[in-house]
């Protein structure tokens, strides 16, 4: 899918709708103010901000990891603030793959056994699970690491292992929160070739909240958040 083919989509593959997320600290404070933004199949959009900004909780709102105090987040048509808590976490389960600063494998399973347990969760055979699995790890050069557990893994072969976990289900959307912050330069470049890949390769829509200023090179977006707002959303290096 070229660049110039987004546009032609009706309906965006993820949309925020004046998105509010307030904390009551004796006073209101807004760590997402009225944010409105859609995201269209395909793109890879990068949100970036100071420490403290609200691109964390913007994201875990869009995920439907947590809730909004107002406003709502509209993922492949479906209204997410509607559904129960049970509904809500087969969505996530199955149309939403998280990456995350620390990895969050389980040390006690192999990577194939971690990249295959969300794909067992959605209740599909345990060899189609295991299969897939490895096909992932093989896709992102770890086939002769399937048999690891993280512990005996390098940072940057377990975010690898990570995000072949994220895309387990086939997400319609990908979200990766400072996917690079706990890794060196060398592995960082990896870790952005990996999701780039997937965006070109496979047509995956890549959400990327992120310090890291190199990787607007990446996106066909970038948006600036501060004090919860979007102050600019300008085309990336991709576009």
């Amino acid at each position: 899918m070229s660049h110039l083919d987004l546009a032609v989509r009706r309906d965006p593959i993820l949309r925020a709708e004046r998105l509010n997320k307030v904390y009551w600290l004796g006073t209101a404070v807004y760590a997402v103010d009225n944010v409105t933004l859609d995201i269209e199949e395909g793109q890879y959009v990068l949100i970036k901000g100071a420490s403290g900004s609200g691109k964390s909780t913007l994201l875990s709102l869009m995920a439907g990891i947590d809730r909004p105090t107002s406003g709502e987040v509209i993922l492949d048509g479906q209204r997410l603030n509607v559904l129960s808590e049970n509904a809500l976490c087969a969505v996530r389960r199955q149309k939403v793959g998280m990456i995350y600063q620390f990895f969050n494998l389980l040390p006690g399973l192999t990577a194939l056994e971690n990249v295959a347990l969300p794909i067992r969760l959605s209740g599909t055979p345990d060899w189609f699970a295991l299969r897939h699995a490895a096909n992932l790890l093989e896709r992102l050069g770890l086939a002769e690491r399937s048999r690891h557990r993280p512990p005996q893994m390098s940072g940057g072969e377990q975010q690898r292992v990570a995000i072949a976990r994220a895309m387990a289900n086939e997400p319609k959307v990908l979200m990766a929160d400072e996917p690079t912050a706990n890794l060196d330069s060398r592995t960082t470049r990896e870790i952005r070739k990996v999701l780039v890949e997937l965006n070109r390769d496979l047509g995956q829509t890549v959400v990327v909240v992120t310090h890291d200023k190199g990787m607007a090179e990446d996106a066909h977006r970038v948006l600036t958040i501060a004090d919860g707002r979007i102050i600019r959303d300008e085309a990336g290096g991709a576009a």
